[in-house]
């Protein structure tokens, strides 16, 4: 099931004050399991595919192993 991109981030896109774990979602809302740990303020890497994009997760959503 796709899940909400509204607030997805593009690769190189500075990660905010409130999010610092984020899941790679494909370009339709399609959940991978590849997650990362990024400290404020720094870019986001590349995605492992071109036209995928970083959803900011919670860490409460991450320990729920929703991937």
């Amino acid at each position: 099931m796709p899940i909400d991109i509204s607030n997805a981030m593009q690769p190189g896109d500075l990660c905010p004050s409130n999010a610092i774990i984020f899941q790679e979602v494909g370009p339709r809302g399609g959940k991978t399991k590849h997650f990362i740990a990024i400290p404020r303020g720094r870019a986001l890497p590349d995605t492992r595919r071109a036209g995928n994009l970083w959803k900011p997760r919670t860490a409460q959503e991450f320990k729920k192993g929703f991937a």
